[in-house]
């Protein structure tokens, strides 16, 4: 089964969260008007094992190959990867 979003977008994935640090030069800071100025060091450490499925109102979100988000009850599923919107409305 291939699954759709109502624009017909397939689903490719699901929203996911995660931790990261964002590595810093430690020798570069400099507070300006208050605010504190630091320069990035280029690498970031992401903390996978914070990894996370986003949920909206207890639904999982999904993700569309045109960058959209739906959660699972917006959700079109059918055995056809060349579904379009007007095929359920026509059912």
């Amino acid at each position: 089964m291939y699954a759709f979003a109502p624009n017909g977008s397939q689903i490719i994935g699901t929203l996911e969260r995660v931790s990261a640090r964002a590595e810093i030069d430690v020798d570069t800071f400099v507070k300006k008007d208050g605010k504190l100025l630091f320069d990035f060091a280029g690498g970031t450490e992401i903390f996978w094992d914070d990894q996370y499925t986003v949920t909206r109102k207890g639904e999982v979100v999904f993700l569309a190959d045109d960058g959209s988000e739906w959660t699972e009850s917006e959700i079109f599923l059918s055995e056809s990867e060349d579904w379009e919107p007007e095929q359920e409305s026509a059912a």
